[in-house]
């Protein structure tokens, strides 16, 4: 059997979806709106509501905020979420 990723994870004191936790760690890796909507496969409306909830929850303002957030929050993420999301570098 598969291993199950959890729908939930509790983050920096806060519960956070899955999708969110995918949102958060593109703004820590420093992806814009559409880059995440892209490589997400959703749209970057649904991807400014993610930014919106996830700014509520831990009360920061602004995409400098959820990508200082997602810095902060990076280790927890990827053990999450993964890896996956993290930008290659062109050698």
């Amino acid at each position: 059997m598969p291993d199950l990723i959890p729908s939930h994870q509790l983050i920096g004191g806060q519960w956070l979806s899955h999708r969110q936790g995918q949102v958060l760690l593109c703004c820590a890796y420093g992806y814009t709106m559409k880059q995440t909507a892209d490589l997400l496969f959703i749209s970057p409306k649904t991807v400014d509501g993610h930014h919106q909830t996830i700014r509520t929850k831990y009360s920061v303002g602004g995409y400098h905020g959820l990508h200082c957030l997602g810095l902060k929050l990076q280790e927890m993420l990827e053990n999450w979420i993964g890896v996956g999301l993290r930008p290659t570098r062109n050698a």
